[in-house]
Parts: structure tokens; C-alpha cells; sequence
């Protein structure tokens, strides 16, 4: 099954490549949807796609929907990422392990935190990781991979002394 995804998804890039459209790339967001919609039927993306790609071919409308102002597109998504985060939460409160939850814990206050860094406090920081260091999305998973493969090193030399 993953492997069809991974071969449509490869095909999907092609064509975009081909037309010089933006590719589609899978985001979390898309989960906040369904749970929000309740729709989980494939008929609806795939109508939904076929309905971005046709509009693309179109530049008066695809001018049309990138004028929306941004606040309206935010609003929209808002939704879609409370009903997100919720879901995080859910799953947050079955996580029985104190470490996890702190590793978990930091990871949002650190990229939460970078989100509110003016631009300007970041003016002499190489441009690779001032893009890293804006997006809280990426720090916070960077942060939580690094905190999490720091306890499973010191977990497993625990494990190992007490052997």
C-alpha cells in the first residue's frame, strides 16, 4: 500500500515538474481536515486535486484565489489546526513515560518560543539556520528527535550499568 502511495506520489511530481506547478506534498493538516469534516472518503481529494489542477490551468482564477487576503486563508485553516491539536493532546495524555512528556513538553515551548524571535535578532545568524530557526514546526521536531534519540543513548548506557 505504501509502496502504490510512494509511486503515484513519484508520478504526481513528475507531471508538476512537467507543468511547472507546485507540487502536492502531504501535509499534518490534512488529518485536522478530515477530523474536522468528517469526510474520509478518497473521492473527495481526488475531485479536490483534480479541481486545484484544472484551475491552474487558468491564471485569472488562480490570480483570483492568491489575492484572498492572508487573514482569510488563516482563518480558515484555524479550524482545521485546533481540531490538530486537539488530536495532539489526545494522544499526549496517553503517554504514561515523565520523560517522553517532558521531551514532548520542551519541543512545543522551544518552537512555540521561536515563532515570537523578531527577524531582527536573527539578522546575523547564517541564512540556513535562520530558516530553520523562524519555522517552529522544525526546530520543535528537531529539538524533540534530538532530545528523544539523547534519551534512548542515555537510556540504553542506564540499562547497560545495571547489568
Amino acid at each position: 500500500n505504501n509502496n502504490r502511495a510512494g509511486f503515484v506520489m513519484g508520478i504526481n511530481q513528475i507531471l508538476n515538474g512537467l507543468f511547472s506547478a507546485v507540487g502536492m506534498v502531504p501535509v499534518s493538516i490534512s488529518a485536522g481536515f478530515i477530523a474536522a469534516t468528517k469526510i474520509r472518503e478518497k473521492r473527495a481529494f481526488v475531485v479536490g486535486s483534480i479541481l486545484i489542477t484544472l484551475i491552474s490551468f487558468f491564471p485569472p482564477i488562480t490570480l483570483f484565489f492568491a489575492s484572498i487576503p492572508s487573514p482569510v486563508a488563516f482563518a480558515v485553516k484555524f479550524i482545521t489546526f485546533t481540531t490538530l491539536v486537539l488530536m495532539a493532546f489526545n494522544e499526549f495524555s496517553t503517554i504514561k513515560d515523565p520523560g517522553r512528556k517532558q521531551i514532548l513538553a520542551i519541543s512545543l515551548i522551544v518552537g512555540l518560543g521561536s515563532m515570537f524571535i523578531p527577524s531582527t535578532a536573527l539578522s546575523n545568524v547564517p541564512v540556513f539556520l535562520v530558516s530553520i530557526l523562524n519555522n517552529g514546526l522544525i526546530l520543535g521536531v528537531i529539538i524533540c528527535i534530538a532530545l528523544e534519540q539523547g534519551l534512548v543513548a542515555f537510556g540504553s548506557r542506564k540499562i547497560n550499568r545495571q547489568d
